[in-house]
C-alpha cells in the first residue's frame, strides 16, 4: 500500500466513504482522530464490534447542539 493511499474503515466500503469524504469537506473538514466514526451511531458501532469491523471502538456518542448524536473520542485520545 502507498504511503498516501486512503485508509478505508473495515465497517463501510470505498464507495461510501469518499462520499462521507465529500460531503465532510463541504460541511467543515474532518476530524483527524475521529474521521468517518463521527458519524456513527451507537447501534451501529456494536454490530461492527460484534463483527469484528469496528477501527474505531473508542469512539463514544453524545448529542450535538442540534440534537443530533455524534461520535467522538476521549479527551486525552
Amino acid at each position: 500500500m502507498k504511503d498516501n493511499a486512503i485508509q478505508i474503515p473495515m465497517c463501510t466500503d470505498q464507495k461510501t466513504y469518499k462520499l462521507w469524504i465529500s460531503a465532510a469537506r463541504m460541511t467543515g473538514g474532518i476530524s483527524k482522530k475521529a474521521g468517518f466514526c463521527i458519524d456513527c451511531l451507537p447501534e451501529y458501532q456494536t454490530q461492527m464490534i460484534k463483527r469484528g469491523k469496528c477501527s474505531n471502538p473508542g469512539i463514544l456518542f453524545r448529542e450535538d447542539k442540534d440534537g443530533f448524536v455524534e461520535g467522538y473520542l476521549p479527551r486525552g485520545e
